[in-house]
């Protein structure tokens, strides 16, 4: 097995708050040839050496015993694989799980939360759910939130009352199809009982003390909650309470049959476009039944930015829940992950030691790059992050508690835009002309409040130096929430996934095309990149594929994805035109030598590939398109075009002095003469320009196209570029988030 890459996000996080002027671009193999060593650095918003401890457990440390930190070992270990889920067997059963004690102490009976896709067609509309472990059921509450075209259940959360764990006990169950839960509700009074406080000593001198129970009694009085979970199992509702400016607490607080209470306090600074908000100094204290759980002095909390910390009454930590990888993977919600492969079990004990390091904590980075448009093959950045790539493989509880973190730290990022005014994230719909970007400012369609406190009149910041804060870049976003919330069910995940979602379109280049129809692509631009238009368009995906029906922004999504989409198929036939019979990419360039990237490519035929996997028809039609390029780059030696550029880092699609579709090369001997002519070609084998991580990309990609699209082509291609990667040196490191496989490598 290939060597798993663990250095690079040691040196994401430190690189990431260097305060350069320019952005970072030494690589891994450049730093260990300068026989550097990678070193964490203190995440801005981390907590300060001292502050008090916090005597609870966030959310982003699950039931983990954590180690100090430590560097990552350089020598590849044993795999770690998920373990087996009890598999359907019986008329009803649709899919297994494991709840597992991971701690040294007994676990009693409690409410259990998580989120379960379904296979299309499998949940037809009204159906319930049962848990059954070991042939007996179990209390299990099913709230459906998202539907499928043909009206059957895409995904909802399930809650069950789990029975007693002992210490490493892992208990099966098998969900299977039953009539919905029926009972009495738990009453939305009991939200009330929450015995929390949350006390913020603005620096200014203002003191804000809350009492959650009493803010829950008042609203559910005022009737002022909005439902997430309802029913004889749990009772969840969300509670928004102003405090300053920007600053409110939002209270997602559920109450279960077992008699606990389990609160999600969020502290948001995230109001905007009203005449009030910005940059904050506090000190908070949270307690819970009369004892402090957390206490941090001098937070700094810029605006649009939020956190938030899981508060059960009863202190203990919940059960595992190990899902079955394989029946996610089936369901298309993501990309075929190599599960038989594993993941190295030296970099989850690697993970599992960074989450006690400083870059962790409240409104820490978790090492997500700070520098957003930090370049190179950064872990964060992929159809999934590493971390949830990781978790979706192994299901390993220190996998979970890595990749809850860096969605915790989505939080941290300044792309949460709530907009008072119309109760939901800002968007086009509300403000066609409205561009976040700091550049915004200096012509007025931007923020009320700039996103950089040291930024107010607008134009470019310099990260680090100018603003100790993650920075935004479009071209290279993370999309750390979409697994969690998957996973999981929360809310807080969704939010996290939507307010991203939310700020591409806003911070997308204002042209003519996003005023008349919403069109945030950049490939009819000059400056058009496809890294931009796939992470763009893959948060978009994400969120129209799984928001809850009733979400304020669902049709918003869903029109922006239509629009987009059919905007790539009607350049189809124009850019066939030009790419003669190379066709099936989308045009970018690189630098004024109209350099191609095909690994940038295949970020973006990965998104498109997904959102195909995901059942979306449009999708499918463009990437059977885009199969063309992705396939035949690797088998038209015979046309004069080596395969071995197919995974160049760029490529020469047109000669020198043109910058214009028309003089485009349409033929493969012409872009591998060209290629071969200019400083870049590999002469037939792997040289620095291979880029080796694309090679990786491209065959994630092809595994793609082979999994959609059941091409014999693809196989064919897929079988040389792994074979060859395999004999021939360099020999890239396996990457978690491109690994992707063939399906039937399952």
């Amino acid at each position: 097995m290939m060597l798993i890459r663990v250095w690079l996000i040691v040196v994401v996080a430190a690189l990431g708050l260097c305060g350069c002027n320019e952005p970072v671009r030494i690589g891994i193999q450049a730093a260990r040839a300068a026989g550097e060593t990678p070193q964490p650095h203190a995440a801005v918003g981390a907590p300060l050496p001292h502050a008090a401890a916090a005597t609870a457990t966030p959310l982003a440390a699950a039931p983990v015993r954590r180690v100090a930190a430590a560097d990552p070992p350089p020598h590849a270990a044993a795999t770690i694989t998920a373990p087996p889920v009890p598999q359907p067997a019986g008329p009803g059963q649709i899919v297994g799980f494991l709840l597992q004690n991971d701690t040294d102490a007994p676990m009693k009976s409690r409410a259990v939360r998580f989120g379960q896709i379904f296979v299309r067609g499998r949940m037809p509309a009204g159906s319930g759910l049962v848990a059954t472990t070991n042939g007996k059921a179990v209390p299990t509450q099913f709230d459906a939130k998202t539907s499928n075209s043909d009206g059957s259940i895409r995904f909802g959360v399930v809650t069950i009352i789990a029975p007693p764990l002992s210490p490493g006990q892992s208990m099966p169950f098998m969900l299977s199809s039953a009539p919905a839960a029926t009972g009495l509700d738990i009453p939305l009074g009991r939200l009330g009982d929450a015995n929390i406080t949350v006390d913020i000593n603005v620096r200014d001198g203002q003191h804000y003390h809350l009492n959650v129970g009493q803010i829950a009694a008042e609203a559910v009085a005022a009737g002022h909650v909005s439902l997430w979970r309802h029913g004889p199992v749990v009772t969840e509702a969300r509670i928004d309470k102003p405090i300053v400016g920007s600053l409110h607490l939002e209270l997602d607080i559920a109450a279960d049959a077992a008699g606990g209470i389990t609160s999600d306090v969020q502290v948001r600074n995230d109001y905007a476009m009203q005449p009030v908000g910005g940059l904050l100094y506090y000190d908070v204290t949270v307690t819970s039944n009369g004892k402090d759980i957390l206490h941090q002095d001098n937070i700094r909390h810029l605006q649009y930015t939020d956190w938030h910390i899981m508060v059960h009454s009863d202190g203990q930590p919940s059960p595992h829940v190990v899902h079955d990888a394989a029946y996610i993977l089936r369901s298309g919600a993501v990309l075929n992950y190599d599960l038989a492969g594993g993941a190295d079990a030296n970099y989850i004990e690697w993970e599992a030691k960074r989450l006690s390091g400083p870059t962790f904590g409240i409104l820490g980075n978790s090492d997500l790059a700070m520098g957003m448009g930090m370049t190179g093959a950064r872990p964060d950045i992929g159809p999934e992050t590493a971390a949830d790539a990781a978790w979706i493989i192994t299901q390993d509880p220190r996998a979970q508690a890595y990749a809850i973190a860096q969605a915790d730290a989505d939080g941290t990022i300044p792309w949460h835009y709530f907009d008072v005014g119309h109760g939901r994230q800002l968007n086009l719909d509300d403000y066609p002309k409205i561009w976040t970007d700091p550049r915004g400012l200096l012509n007025g369609s931007g923020l009320l409040q700039a996103v950089y406190p040291s930024n107010n009149k607008g134009g470019f910041i310099v990260p680090g130096s100018q603003c100790q804060c993650m920075t935004l870049d479009l071209g290279h976003q993370p999309d750390p929430a979409y697994v969690p919330y998957l996973m999981t069910g929360i809310r807080y995940y969704l939010d996290m996934l939507v307010d991203q979602a939310a700020w591409s379109p806003v911070g997308s280049t204002p042209r003519q095309e996003r005023f008349d129809k919403d069109i945030i692509l950049s490939l009819n631009a000059d400056w058009g990149q496809p890294r931009n238009d796939a992470w763009e368009l893959r948060t978009i995906d994400n969120a129209a594929y799984i928001m809850p029906d009733d979400y304020p922004l669902k049709a918003y999504f869903k029109k922006i994805r239509d629009n987009n989409y059919q905007f790539l198929l009607d350049n189809i036939p124009a850019f066939t035109r030009f790419e003669g019979e190379t066709y099936g990419y989308f045009m970018a360039f690189i630098g004024n030598n109209r350099a191609f990237p095909p690994w940038q490519e295949d970020y973006l035929g990965l998104t498109i590939g997904q959102a195909a996997t995901q059942g979306y028809a449009p999708a499918r039609k463009v990437y059977q398109w885009m199969a063309h390029w992705i396939v035949y780059r690797f088998l038209s030696g015979d046309k004069g075009f080596d395969p071995h550029d197919g995974a160049d880092y760029q490529l020469l699609i047109e000669p020198q002095g043109f910058r214009d579709h028309d003089h485009m090369y349409k033929t493969w001997a012409e872009i591998g003469q060209a290629t071969e002519d200019s400083t870049m070609a590999t002469h037939g084998h792997w040289t620095g320009w291979t880029f080796p991580i694309g090679q990786l990309e491209a065959m994630a990609d092809l595994s793609t196209v082979m999994n959609v699209l059941d091409d014999p082509d693809a196989r064919k291609a897929y079988a040389w570029l792994k074979a060859e990667t395999e004999a021939k040196p360099p020999m890239p490191q396996r990457t978690l988030e491109f690994d992707i496989v063939p399906a039937a490598a399952r």
